[in-house]
């Protein structure tokens, strides 16, 4: 299977429900980028897999009609925003924690901010 990711993307996850499945080993994938995708899990599982694949479409295209770019409608879909917002809470949260710097996104997370 091929996703049609940005140019340069070569680490990508894609969740559909209760699965995910990474470009990566497990043992690769960093906390902050499993904490995005658990949360598009929790979405599907509270708006239901009709509700969220439309939204989720609807806003994307939504963007691409108003002239974004496809990685600024992509970061535009409020699933996306949301997802994000979690990363960065347990990225926050690992770094006030564990009391020392850690891989920034582009070194290693797999996500792209």
């Amino acid at each position: 299977m091929r996703l049609v990711t940005p140019r340069g993307v070569t680490e990508w996850a894609l969740t559909l429900g209760q699965h995910t499945w990474y470009s990566v080993p497990q043992t690769e994938v960093m906390p902050w980028w499993r904490a995005h995708e658990d949360c598009h899990k929790q979405q599907f599982a509270r708006d239901g897999w009709l509700r969220f694949c439309a939204r989720y479409l609807w806003e994307y295209l939504a963007g691409r009609r108003a002239g974004l770019t496809h990685a600024q409608a992509y970061l535009n879909i409020s699933y996306e925003r949301e997802a994000q917002a979690a990363a960065d809470a347990c990225y926050a949260w690992l770094h006030r924690n564990l009391g020392r710097a850690l891989p920034t996104m582009a070194q290693g997370s797999g996500l792209e901010h």
